[in-house]
C-alpha cells in the first residue's frame, strides 16, 4: 500500500495512450495523456508533468509503473524509462511499485461507481481467441488475472466490461460493455489495488509463458 503523504511519478503506457501522473495522498498534482507514440510520449509526459522539478527537490518518494497485460511495446518502454531513472542518484534507494491494468480498471469502475461492488468482469484481448480476465467480488479480485475464451466470457451472467488496449483489436463479446480507461480521472484508486515492490525495475506482466518449437532439420526443409 502507498503511504499516503507520499509524492509518486506514475507511468502507464499498457493501452491505446500514454498517461503520466504526479500523485500525492488521494489525487494527481499534475497529469498527461499523450496519442503519441510510447517513446516519445512518455519523455514528454515526464517533462510536462514536471518530473526533474520534482526529482531535483527530492519529493519524489518512487516510481509505479503498469506492467501489463496490455501493449507489449508500451509497457516494455515504459519499464525501461524507469529501470533508467531508478539509476538516477537521488532515486537508487527508491521503491519501484508496479500494478496490473485490469487491477486498476476495476478500481476505477468502483471509484466512479460504475460497477456494482458485488460482481463484475474485467477483460481485455490477450491473442488467438484469448482474453486477460479478472473477476472482482465485493470490492475485491478474486484471484490472479487469468485467460479465458468468448464463449465462456460470454455465457456470464454478471456485468462484463471490456479495456481496449491496441488500436487494431479484435470486437469483444457481446455482453461485454466498453470502459474508458483514464488513471487521471481520480487518484483514490492507487489505494485500492495491489503493487508489487521490485528491488531493481518492475517485469513484463506475462499471462502464459511462450512455448517454441524445437528446431530441426526436417522441419524446415
Amino acid at each position: 500500500m502507498l503511504e499516503f503523504g507520499d509524492t509518486y511519478f506514475v507511468l502507464d503506457a499498457s493501452g491505446t495512450r500514454v498517461f503520466c501522473g504526479i500523485h500525492q495522498g488521494d489525487r494527481w498534482e499534475a497529469s498527461f495523456y499523450s496519442d503519441a507514440e510510447a517513446l516519445e510520449a512518455i519523455f514528454s509526459g515526464a517533462e510536462a508533468v514536471g518530473f526533474r522539478d520534482y526529482f531535483e527537490r527530492g519529493r519524489l518518494a518512487g516510481l509505479i509503473c503498469c506492467n501489463g497485460p496490455g501493449s507489449i511495446l508500451g509497457i516494455r518502454l515504459a519499464l525501461m524509462a524507469c529501470a533508467g531513472w531508478r539509476s538516477l542518484p537521488g532515486l537508487r534507494a527508491a521503491p519501484v511499485l508496479s500494478y496490473q491494468s485490469l487491477h486498476a480498471a476495476a478500481a476505477l469502475l468502483l471509484e466512479a461507481g460504475t460497477a456494482a461492488p458485488d460482481l463484475f468482469s474485467v477483460i481485455s484481448e490477450f491473442r488467438k481467441g484469448r482474453w486477460n480476465r479478472l473477476d472482482v467480488r465485493a470490492g475485491v479480485p478474486i484471484g490472479p488475472i487469468y485467460l479465458d475464451n468468448l464463449e465462456s466470457i460470454g455465457a456470464l451472467s454478471h456485468p462484463v466490461f471490456s479495456l481496449r488496449q491496441r488500436h487494431r483489436a479484435a470486437p469483444p463479446p457481446a455482453n461485454a460493455r466498453a470502459m474508458e480507461y483514464d488513471p487521471g480521472i481520480d487518484g483514490r484508486w492507487l489505494h485500492r489495488i495491489p503493487l508489487q515492490r521490485w528491488e531493481r525495475a518492475p517485469e513484463v506482466y506475462v499471462a502464459e509463458e511462450p512455448t517454441f518449437v524445437k528446431w530441426t532439420p526436417d522441419r524446415h526443409r
